[in-house]
């Protein structure tokens, strides 16, 4: 069983991590602005960890990701960020 939960969070990070990456291309001021290796190419990075169970390094990558790009995100996005740092025990989303 605890298994298929560390399969949904994964599909879940990596779900998240390609929202929040294609918005920033489709942002050119914050595209533009971000080269910072781990942002324009977090989603691959966070793919690496769920395939080796790093769940918890993958969330954090996203929320990295989310913060360093400044990015907006929508409000049924940081629920499931949310509900996935209760999962895994870890510090939710900040709201800064």
């Amino acid at each position: 069983m605890f298994k298929f939960f560390k399969s949904k969070i994964g599909s879940e990070l990596i779900k998240l991590s390609l929202i929040i990456k294609k918005q920033i291309a489709s942002n050119k001021s914050i595209s533009k602005q971000i080269d910072q290796a781990g942002i324009l190419d977090g989603s691959t990075i966070i793919s690496e960890y769920v395939n080796q169970n790093k769940f918890g390094v993958a969330y954090e990558h996203l929320i990295y990701m989310i913060t360093e790009s400044e990015m907006s995100i929508s409000d049924s996005s940081k629920i499931t960020i949310n509900k996935i740092a209760k999962k895994l025990k870890l510090p939710p989303l900040r709201e800064d």
